[in-house]
Order: structure tokens, then C-alpha cells, then sequence
């Protein structure tokens, strides 16, 4: 018979198994053995009362161990081989108080280097130069300092900047200071002179994030301009000052390569004037826009596509042109020189700077030679 259930039975009842009939002789009452047996074949078995349930529970089931204060002991120190680099590093002491318990101190800031790169040179031409850029932060990240320089010659002829960034929480805030110096050779009354361009000043910065992938910029930037002549120190400086607020908004969803981002999309939307302060203070409004999206293709390279633009509003216009910004004159265009001119009015010996120009300018229009 392969299944049980093919088994057609003739009678109502089943014959007892062994197991059960050894179970129904343990319950016969005594007197069950001279009462006549049951028509049915099946010897009338004793009803059994349930036990009470039982009180005593287990042990320990009331114990509770309060493991908040426990001090627990490191036993991999114990097995850490004598030679070992960890055998040789300082313990810490007196962190714990005398019940067993940590001690809580209070955070202590304390600035570690993150970067710190620089360089040193001789010139023939310029002289000493050199450029260093280092970083400090705190344990938490919560704090940055940074300081860059270029130097050449002395202070007045070098860049530098020194920022501070305070980012414990979702607005992040910084401000620093700065000094720039460029020099160019402009053709001017006396016959072109080398002039001496240097920016300096302040500025406050403030990112709020709305997530990770969008934030607001705002940033206030007081910047003081001076054009001085290096061969005609007679001829008078310059100065323009500039306070320039600005906010913009960022998107960026790129994922980074090795070099360049591989895959995503970031743009940028900005927008930054200045009001006209004092008589030789200048107004313009700026509007710029950058756009940059990027196309994997493969596992190692991507095609980037970018598309950018702005426009300039106001009395007078912010520098939009590649000449424009070189020379910092309207309508001059750069062109080299191979050779370095004396300067007429002073000696060399005079000059707080060597004759570095590289530079010239000339008046561009459709009848320029």
C-alpha cells in the first residue's frame, strides 16, 4: 500500500496500538477490573484533572544588574606582544573617576595640520620667491584656518590671504583677509611705465544648505584698489574702494573621478553689484550664470559639456572681456614684449621692483597699426 488512505476499513474503530492499551492500564481504577468490559471493545479510561499551576517561578527571574557605571577591562592589552607598536604607545590615565565611572571634560580646541605645502626659489630675474599653502583644523572639523601665500620680494609685491571657516552648524560662516599684487607695462604719457595693480581687504561668507545638493551663498567683499606707477613715483597713486555684497544659488549632483567629475549636473546662479562710495567709489550690477553637466562613458571617461554666461549693469561696467580683465583698461588689448626699458625719470637703484614687465598695451580699434 503506497498511500494509507487506499485502505478501505470495514469497521468503525481501530484496534487499539500497544502504547495506547500500556497507557489505558496505568489509568484502570482498581475496581475497573471486575466491571465487564465495554461493548465497544475499549476499556472506559479515568478523566485526569489538570495539576495546579506552579507558584515558585524561577530563580533569579526578580534579579536585575545595572551595567550603566560598569567599567570593563581591555584583556587584548594583556595579549598585545612586547615589540609591538601599541606596547610603546602612552596609556591613558586618570580617566576614570573613583566609583569606576568615565570622567566627562570639557572640549578642548585644539588645531592639528591638515595641509601643509610650500616651496622656495631664486630667480635671476625676480629675485626670491615662493609660495606655501597650510591648513589647520580641530578634531570635530568644526573649525578651519587657512593661510596661502605667494611670495616675491616683500609683502607689498606678494599675494597672501588667511581665512577662517566656523562650521559646527548647518549655516556655515567665515571671513578672512587678503593682498594681491600684478604688474603690467601700459603705454601711457611717459612713454609706458610699469604699473603696479595691488587688491586688498576683508570678506565675510555665509552657505546655508536646504539639503545635499542645493544651498544659498551670501558674501560681502570690501576690496581696496590702488595703480601705482613704478618708474614715475611722482605720478600720483590711484585708489578706488569697493564694497561688493553677493548671493548665488548652487546645484550640484556630480560624482567625482579621479581627476574631474564622471556623471551628474551643478550649476551655478549669481548675482553681485556694488553701491558707489565717495567721490572715486564705482557702481555696477552682475549677473552671471554657469552651467556644467557631465556624460559617462565607460568606466574611465565622460563627456563634459558646459555653458556659461552674464551680463553687466551700471554707470560703469564690470570688465566682461579676456583683455579687459588682463589689463584692467577698456579697449586695451596685451602684447609681448621681449625686451625690459629703463625707466626715465629714476634710476634703477630707485625702483622697489625690478623691471618684471612682460606686458604692453596698445589702443585697439579697426585703424590700430
Amino acid at each position: 500500500m503506497r498511500n494509507p488512505f487506499d485502505k478501505t476499513l470495514k469497521t468503525g474503530e481501530i484496534e487499539p496500538t500497544e502504547f495506547v492499551k500500556t497507557l489505558n492500564a496505568g489509568r484502570t481504577r482498581p475496581d475497573d477490573t471486575m466491571r465487564p468490559a465495554d461493548s465497544t471493545g475499549v476499556a472506559e479510561t479515568k478523566k485526569t484533572v489538570p495539576a495546579a499551576a506552579d507558584t515558585a517561578g524561577l530563580y533569579g527571574n526578580d534579579v536585575q544588574i545595572d551595567f550603566s557605571s560598569y567599567v570593563s577591562k581591555d584583556s587584548y592589552s594583556d595579549a598585545v606582544p612586547k615589540d609591538s607598536t601599541i606596547a610603546h604607545m602612552p596609556k591613558i590615565a586618570e580617566n576614570v573617576d573613583a566609583q569606576g565611572n568615565y570622567k566627562v571634560n570639557k572640549y578642548k580646541l585644539n588645531f592639528t595640520p591638515d595641509v601643509v605645502y610650500g616651496n622656495a626659489g631664486y630667480n635671476t630675474f625676480y629675485g626670491v620667491t615662493g609660495s606655501t599653502v597650510v591648513a589647520f583644523s580641530d578634531l570635530l572639523g568644526d573649525h578651519q584656518i587657512i593661510f596661502a601665500t605667494n611670495l616675491l620680494l616683500d609683502l607689498k609685491n606678494s599675494d597672501f590671504s588667511l581665512q577662517y571657516f566656523y562650521l559646527p552648524n548647518r549655516l556655515d560662516l567665515g571671513f578672512g583677509g587678503f593682498h594681491s599684487a600684478r604688474f603690467i607695462l601700459i603705454d601711457d604719457a611717459y612713454g609706458g611705465s610699469v604699473y603696479r595693480f595691488r587688491t586688498y581687504g576683508a570678506n565675510v561668507a555665509a552657505m546655508y544648505p536646504f539639503d545635499r545638493f542645493d544651498r544659498m551663498d551670501f558674501g560681502l567683499n570690501w576690496f581696496n584698489i590702488s595703480r601705482e606707477n613704478i618708474d614715475v613715483p611722482e605720478d600720483p597713486v590711484e585708489y578706488r574702494t569697493v564694497l561688493v555684497p553677493s548671493i548665488g544659488y548652487t546645484h550640484d549632483t556630480s560624482l567625482w573621478g579621479y581627476t574631474s567629475p564622471m556623471i551628474g549636473t551643478r550649476y551655478k546662479l549669481g548675482l553681485f553689484g556694488t553701491p558707489k562710495l565717495g567721490v572715486n567709489g564705482l557702481s555696477f550690477l552682475n549677473v552671471t550664470g554657469d552651467y556644467r553637466t557631465y556624460l559617462r562613458l565607460g568606466r574611465n571617461y565622460s563627456l563634459a559639456l558646459r555653458g556659461a554666461g552674464g551680463g553687466s549693469f551700471g554707470r560703469i561696467r564690470r570688465s566682461s572681456s579676456w583683455a579687459e580683465r588682463r589689463t584692467g583698461l577698456t579697449g586695451r588689448l596685451p602684447t609681448t614684449i621681449s625686451r625690459c626699458r629703463t625707466p626715465k625719470t629714476t634710476s634703477s637703484s630707485k625702483r622697489d621692483f625690478p623691471c618684471a614687465a612682460t606686458t604692453t598695451t596698445r589702443r585697439s580699434g579697426p585703424n590700430s597699426p
